[in-house]
């Protein structure tokens, strides 16, 4: 139940890991993340195992090496209004949800709602706005703008029993 909001966190020099990590095996639930901005560092935000029922609101986050929002084996998570640019030094994701987690929990029932994924450099660093892995189920997927990425469609959506509608590509 912890409230994480309107923090500006720049640069993030750890390798391989998140500018704001929740999780990690624990269970780890209800928290809120929201107005936050985050530029440069490897991942913006990384949701792992255990980590159930928080939402993602209103985050921007620009610049980041890899993907801006990584859902790893974690389930029930509401991510919504956040603003996610030129994430990636090459194939970036500006969300990305993956099946399985540390213990081998799989991501379902995860809600992607009102999003802006897009890249707006010169030469295109971000390949996706929103990745699904398969083996991810029962994820939503509405009212995203996934416009402006490598990729043309915006999207790489290889879950099973998506809900998907009223996405721009």
């Amino acid at each position: 139940g912890n409230i994480v909001e309107n923090n500006i966190i720049s640069n993030s020099t750890h390798y391989n890991t998140a500018t704001i990590k929740i999780g990690d095996g624990g269970v780890v639930t209800g928290n809120i993340l929201r107005g936050n901005q985050i530029t440069g560092g490897h991942h913006g935000i990384v949701v792992t195992t255990g980590a159930r029922e928080n939402h993602f609101l209103d985050n921007a986050i620009t610049a980041v090496r890899r993907h801006g929002i990584v859902i790893r084996g974690a389930g029930g998570n509401l991510v919504q209004g956040n603003r996610i640019t030129n994430c990636g030094q090459a194939n970036g994701r500006g969300i990305a949800i993956l099946i399985f987690g540390e213990k081998g929990d799989r991501a379902q029932h995860n809600r992607v709602i009102g999003n802006v994924c897009t890249d707006t450099q010169a030469t295109k660093t971000q390949a996706y706005g929103l990745v699904i892995e398969p083996g991810v189920f029962h994820t939503t997927v509405t009212g995203n703008d996934f416009r402006g990425n490598q990729d043309a469609t915006g999207t790489a959506l290889r879950g099973s029993a998506l809900t998907v509608g009223g996405n721009l590509p």
